[in-house]
């Protein structure tokens, strides 16, 4: 440990706390249900993250019209 930067570790400043949003939810379970198709292997990691996504946006956009009237 002699030869190591010890002092590095201490200069590096922490992020930023992510801050939740009302749609965070419908996010995380888009992402959900994409971990678990890739993972019966129901369609490669791209598609299915895309595919999440563009479900997961849907969904917000919904929620935001909504919200709206």
């Amino acid at each position: 440990m002699k030869q190591k930067n010890i002092k590095g570790i201490f200069k590096v400043e922490p992020s930023e706390r992510n801050i939740a949003t009302p749609y965070d939810s419908i996010a995380n379970t888009a992402l959900l249900q994409a971990f678990a198709d890739y993972a019966k292997g129901l369609g490669d990691e791209n598609t299915l993250l895309r595919t999440a996504e563009e479900k997961a946006n849907q969904e917000i956009e919904a929620k935001k019209n909504a919200k709206e009237k």
